[in-house]
């Protein structure tokens, strides 16, 4: 059994749950939010844009409740560390958590720049535990698809492709504007989010455009 604790209590934590629900051998074992919210397990009023809507509601036996993110880090108990916080906390969290010995999956963005997450790379390749930025969106049956449809050529040559993010907004939701909490997290995704899908369904380009040229 793995024994789980979640940091960051929204709606990619209600997610997740949801998803460790369908594993088995996963126990959500512990979670933490320094703001106190959904520290009772209830996650019935959360929603947002991907994957269904049905509440969430974790029965808190046994599940220890903090506020510390070091409590979690602390625990024996627990292998693995979920990281769900706001982008800004990913590079301290993940690099407490390696260091702790802690299994790490990071929501994505990983991290708010390529020095940072460089930190974040380096400190996994020489930690005990194994490290996954949870980049979803691979693991999506259309995308496996796509890959297996390019690879295998059922349809011919691929000479080129378009990728668009266009996400739906959840309800209730506001735009985003420079004035928001953390307006940058959703940008980031889209950022790596695109040249990440683009290099999965083509088996691992890393070029997927040139400069043009004059004779």
């Amino acid at each position: 059994m793995v024994n789980v604790g979640i940091i960051g209590l929204g709606f990619m934590a209600a997610t997740h749950i949801r998803a460790y629900r369908a594993v088995d051998g996963a126990r959500v074992a512990a979670i933490c939010n320094p703001s106190g919210r959904h520290l009772d397990g209830d996650f019935s009023k959360i929603v947002g844009n991907v994957g269904c809507n049905e509440p969430v509601r974790l029965d808190m036996t046994g599940v220890q409740a903090s506020r510390n993110p070091t409590e979690l880090m602390e625990n024996p108990d627990l292998q693995l560390i979920d990281i769900c916080a706001p982008t800004r906390a990913h590079h301290e969290l993940c690099l407490a958590a390696l260091r702790a010995g802690k299994h790490v999956l990071c929501e994505k963005p990983l991290a708010r720049s390529a020095h940072l997450a460089r930190e974040i790379a380096d400190a996994a390749a020489s930690a005990k535990g194994f490290f996954m930025p949870a980049m979803c969106l691979r693991f999506w049956p259309e995308w496996d698809w796509l890959q297996k449809a390019i690879r295998t050529g059922v349809y011919g040559q691929v000479l080129a492709a378009r990728f668009r993010r266009v996400p739906n907004r959840r309800p209730g939701a506001k735009r985003i504007s420079s004035t928001a909490p953390n307006p940058a997290a959703a940008f980031l995704t889209c950022i790596f989010t695109i040249p990440i899908l683009c290099s999965f369904v083509s088996g691992g380009r890393r070029r997927f455009s040139r400069p043009a040229t004059t004779k």
